[in-house]
């Protein structure tokens, strides 16, 4: 039983691979290398935060530890079956290796054509996907739907923008991160409903690429105000991605040189602290509550209360 998986990209049951989650190729790096110098593949608990509802109807945040996880994020690894990490996997990465070489091992300027630029964000986006089957469901803010959708045929996700720069930040060298919360127009229930909205990054000898992932449900909803393209291309977007050396990468991908400049560490930082920091401060109370406390606690915040009053309040119940 052991030797098959139920793949999460393509969903069939196949002979069980390791996929890695920062591509092998990369540990070539000279930041790789220095992490990696004297560590042995060591494995840690890492422990999760899940809503389950108690007896009362009331959610309460549960640990929960799926199993060992890899220390160091180059040894971070899922469970794929042969036929994806073999097949469409394997080309991707060997694309994406080949725009990014020229650059991450030798230091050239490199011309990105907009295939390049939409290779790497099919790439980027399929290491986050990977990435989020690490963590607990309730967090994956990506959909079945689209893991099928990159297996049979990978390419960009429509709700998604992407941008690529260049940084000297110590983060900038071997990092990964995705940090998500859920929107929703109807109060959800929060132990069935997985996050839908994300900020995410990857970054790798300097180069980063930053993702914002936002329901589709904001999106149908910012279209159909006047200027609603405009108003969506702005909406939530991360104010590093408005510096003159970042470059959207996904939607609309333009030819252009790499890199244009460095990205300030302060603005990096910004957007790789800002996002985790946003949501907390902005989340809602939630553990001890039940569905029609959330829905009051929602209207409440809807009508302007302030979140932080929110937790004050609620929390003491």
């Amino acid at each position: 039983m052991g030797k098959f998986v139920d793949c999460p990209f393509c969903g069939q049951r196949g002979v069980k691979t390791k996929e890695h989650v920062w591509a092998q190729w990369l540990h070539e790096t000279a930041g790789a290398q220095a992490l990696l110098d004297g560590t042995h593949g060591e494995r840690i608990a890492r422990e999760h935060r899940v809503f389950r509802k108690d007896q009362q109807g009331r959610y309460r945040a549960e640990a929960e530890t799926p199993g060992p996880y890899a220390k160091w994020l180059p040894n971070l690894t899922v469970d794929v079956c042969r036929d994806c990490n073999g097949g469409w996997m394997s080309r991707l990465e060997s694309d994406a290796k080949a725009i990014l070489a020229p650059f991450i091992f030798s230091g050239t300027t490199t011309r990105l054509s907009a295939e390049d630029l939409r290779t790497l964000t099919i790439w980027a986006t399929k290491s986050w996907m990977a990435y989020a089957l690490t963590v607990a469901l309730q967090q994956n803010p990506f959909t079945e739907a689209e893991y099928r959708g990159m297996a049979e045929s990978a390419q960009p996700l429509g709700r998604s923008q992407v941008w690529l720069l260049h940084s000297t930040e110590p983060r900038a060298q071997v990092a990964m991160g995705i940090t998500s919360t859920l929107h929703s127009f109807e109060p959800p229930d929060l132990e069935k409903t997985p996050n839908n909205t994300a900020y995410a990054y990857l970054a790798v000898a300097g180069v980063v690429m930053a993702l914002l992932l936002l329901s589709t449900e904001v999106i149908d909803a910012l279209r159909s105000l006047p200027d609603g393209d405009e108003v969506l291309d702005g909406f939530m977007v991360p104010p590093m991605s408005k510096s003159p050396v970042v470059r959207r990468a996904w939607p609309g991908p333009r030819p252009q040189y790499f890199p244009l400049g460095v990205l300030p560490d302060a603005d990096l930082a910004a957007f790789i602290e800002g996002a985790p920091r946003l949501f907390s401060e902005t989340g809602l109370p939630v553990d001890g509550l039940t569905d029609e406390a959330v829905a009051a606690v929602r209207e409440e915040f809807l009508s302007g209360a302030d979140p932080v009053d929110l937790r004050r309040r609620w929390e003491a119940e």
